[in-house]
């Protein structure tokens, strides 16, 4: 509890501090009782929670390492009492975790064997109806990276089928949990990512309707109150996205619309110091779109789309 209200009040080392006692207090215990698997899932608990911190705190191979040894320790204990599902869940979200960290790490061929394993272990529970939502929830967001990841290596049809199996899930869990403020937002960052999936195998028509559609999530959003920088930035993502998809599609005038509008939502945030210093490295870039995109004789465009 105390390193989490210590990374919330922005105090990263403090909260690296607290949770390394943590992580010394289960091992102790777990060395006192080594037969004992609940003790060794709360060390691999804790080890995870550690290496989210040093990640933050920019000690990636400090991190990847403690991953690792708590995917081994759920993979013990998984083959050990294979008819515990907790163990299998524990262990595919923690191969996330790791998929996650070596993708942000560029080592692609790794992180794709993490994300599979994680997959392969998550889709008999999925079937089973043994994940509940955030179970569900962390599976969508595995298959949406695995998909990410499989385009960059250039397999982009793989890519498209695994982020729109997460959409998938994601639209079932927005129609399910309606009143799970988490969810919109899941499935705004997975219909970007399909997007750009679609968009880098030259489909930019079928991106369009993508982008639009997490643009329409997020506004609605922002309607019923949410203002914060993470929305906000999405709301400029997708109105970027959206321009770049036009400009694809050759439809110029619209394109500069939509880059006018993701402007003036980063220059907002820069108004109110939100996301600093990024938010200024977003504005410059939005800039640089709309001025590229201009009208030649200088007039104002008629359209409003991505407005």
């Amino acid at each position: 509890g105390l390193g989490a209200l210590q990374w919330l009040a922005g105090h990263g080392a403090d909260a690296l501090a607290a949770w390394r006692r943590v992580l010394a207090i289960r091992q102790g215990r777990a060395e006192a009782m080594p037969d004992d698997r609940i003790e060794q899932a709360f060390v691999a608990n804790a080890m995870e929670r550690v290496a989210f911190f040093l990640r933050q705190e920019g000690d990636v191979d400090g991190a990847a390492a403690l991953l690792d040894r708590a995917i081994a320790i759920h993979t013990a204990t998984a083959a050990a009492v294979p008819e515990d599902v907790q163990s299998r869940i524990d262990l595919a979200f923690v191969l996330r975790a790791s998929a996650e960290l070596l993708q942000r790490s560029d080592r692609p061929a790794e992180s794709l064997s993490r994300y599979r394993e994680a997959v392969a272990i998550f889709d008999p529970l999925l079937a089973a109806g043994s994940l509940d939502v955030d179970g569900r929830m962390t599976m969508a967001a595995a298959l949406q990276n695995l998909g990410v990841a499989l385009a960059a290596t250039g397999d982009e049809e793989g890519g498209v089928a695994s982020a729109s199996r997460a959409l998938e899930i994601d639209r079932a869990l927005a129609a399910e949990v309606p009143d799970d403020a988490r969810i919109p937002f899941d499935l705004a960052v997975c219909l970007d990512a399909l997007g750009g999936i679609e968009r880098g195998a030259g489909r930019a028509e079928a991106a369009l309707g993508h982008f639009r559609e997490s643009l329409e999530i997020r506004r609605r959003l922002a309607q019923e109150g949410t203002r914060d920088a993470q929305l906000l930035r999405g709301l400029m993502v997708s109105h970027f996205t959206i321009g770049m998809a036009l400009e694809d599609l050759d439809r110029r005038a619209e394109a500069h619309d939509a880059y006018a509008a993701a402007a003036r939502v980063a220059a907002g945030m820069v108004d109110e110091g939100l996301n600093l210093p990024k938010s200024r490295e977003d504005l410059a870039i939005c800039e640089e779109a709309r001025q590229r995109t201009a009208p030649d004789d200088g007039q104002a465009n008629p359209s409003t789309a991505g407005r």
